[in-house]
């Protein structure tokens, strides 16, 4: 707002305008917001209010958009995945085959000649192969093809069925 010497045509120097500017800053403007807080303030609040709720549904909106969009993806990259586990190496089926055996494994393992089979990693496993005879390695062999099919521990029963059947020197 002009004052009142600019309002009746007298100069006004660029200092003078900076104080004055300073002042309202400083203190009429927080005199009248003392003054007009009783109605600004509600107002205020309203008007916030309005906003909060604005930008919630614009981030409903958008979750929903984001979820229809990740699903063909995911669809995508579990294709790839199924792919690429067809096309792995044996040391990538073997690192597998440990991530595997990090996962609770589905099955009773109460029938076989190790106890408590499942707690067992594959190299863990590939230990007590040793002790085993052939009737019990095809009982092992036959139990991970059905459950983990496991490639370390079905590669080292078919070593040591290979070893048991062979002519000893």
């Amino acid at each position: 707002m002009p004052t009142l010497r600019w309002a009746i045509g007298c100069h006004v120097s660029e200092e003078e305008k900076l104080g004055e500017q300073l002042l309202d800053l400083f203190v009429y403007a927080p005199i009248g917001l003392l003054l007009e807080a009783k109605d600004l303030i509600p107002k205020l609040a309203d008007r916030g209010r309005g906003q909060v709720a604005l930008t919630q549904l614009a981030g409903k909106v958008a979750g929903n958009r984001g979820r229809a969009d990740t699903v063909p993806l995911f669809r995508q990259l579990r294709e790839a995945a199924g792919t690429a586990v067809g096309s792995m190496t044996a040391d990538e089926r073997e690192l597998s085959d440990e991530l595997d055996d990090r996962r609770e494994s589905s099955g009773d393992d109460s029938a076989l000649p190790i106890e408590d089979y499942n707690a067992f990693s594959a190299p863990q496993l590939l230990e007590k192969l040793e002790a085993l005879d052939q009737q019990q390695l095809d009982t092992i062999l036959a139990y991970e093809r059905t459950h983990r099919d496991r490639q370390t521990v079905t590669n080292r029963i078919k070593q040591l069925s290979v070893r048991e059947h062979s002519p000893s020197d």
